[in-house]
This record gives C-alpha cells, structure tokens and sequence, in this order.
C-alpha cells in the first residue's frame, strides 16, 4: 500500500514531495488555448520517489530489485562522505537534500537509525529504503514503475479540501457547543 503523503502535507511535512506538472493546457475546438495555465494540474511525487526513480538503471522506467539493491549501495558510499561506514545526521541531511529534495525529506534518520546510536549504518539505511519501496513495489515482480511514484494532483486537492471541511465543521460544532455551555 502507498504511504499517503497526503497526511504528510496536512500535518506539515511538505518537504517530502515534489510537483510535477503536465506540459499542456486545455484547447478549445479550434486547437486554441482556452486561457487556462498550461502548468496547472500535474501530479505529486510520493516519498522517495526522486531517489527511486534514479536507480533505473537501463531506462525502461523500472526499479528492480537488483537496481535497488545497487542504488542503495552506491547512494550510501556517495552519502558517507568521511567513509566511517556510518552517516552522521549532517551527511544523512546532506543526502536528503541532494537525493530526496529536502533536508527534512522523509525518510527522516530517526526513521531509519534502528539502534538509536543517531548514525545510520549500511544495513539501516538499506533496510529503512527496502521498507519504503516496498509500499510502492509491484507484489508479484518487486519492481517500481515509475507511475507507482505519484498521486494526481487533483485528487490530493480533493482530498485537502475535504480536510479544510472537515476543520471547519469541527470547529462550528465546537463553537455551538461553547455557546450552550456559556450562554451571553
């Protein structure tokens, strides 16, 4: 199951998606645009994705097992930048921002430091990034497609204005519960 990054967006965590968007706007009959933005819709890129989608290794826009399992090694040797075998919370900020798109990406260290020594070694980091990709692997071939990588932006719109609603209709029921409590 994918994880849903729209929870992730409503608590805050933003930092963990990127928006993409389609390239072309709604055209009338005549092949006119009709005014509207030519980049407005697109879709949201799920945790990790930007990471995943680099260890595609022969382009067929799959992420196999055996490139995972390269992309990890080679991400990490790149990430461990004084080679101690372990990532310091700076090196890990470090290649959150280069490879996830933000310093406080998800996967965030603590997620992935399993022994709580705040350092993440080879195995953490392999076994945290395993865990991710296998909410968006396919169940019978474990490869990633790339589509299994974003949410359409609409949808998670539809999904934060449900949300707004919701608060709204909390706290109107709140605000009438107050008033019967407190009468002026």
């Amino acid at each position: 199951m994918k994880p849903r990054i729209i929870a992730a967006m409503l608590a805050g965590a933003f930092g963990a998606a990127a928006l993409l968007t389609s390239g072309a706007g709604a055209q009338d009959d005549d092949g006119e645009d009709e005014g509207r933005d030519p980049f407005s819709g697109g879709y949201l890129l799920y945790a990790g994705g930007l990471f995943f989608a680099t260890m595609d290794a022969d382009g067929d826009y799959l992420i196999t097992e055996t490139e995972r399992a390269a992309g990890y090694t080679a991400a990490f040797a790149r990430a461990d930048r004084n080679g101690s075998g372990d990532l310091s919370p700076l090196e890990y900020a470090d290649f959150t921002e280069r490879a996830l798109g933000a310093r406080d990406a998800i996967p965030g260290l603590n997620t992935l430091d399993r022994d709580h020594d705040n350092r993440v070694n080879a195995a953490e980091f392999r076994r945290g990034f395993s865990e991710l990709a296998a909410r968006y692997a396919d169940a019978e071939t474990g490869a990633i497609s790339f589509s299994a990588l974003v949410e359409d932006l609409e949808e998670v719109q539809a999904v934060i204005a449900d949300a707004r609603r919701l608060e709204r209709e909390r706290e109107h029921a709140r605000e009438h519960a107050r008033q019967r409590t407190y009468p002026n």
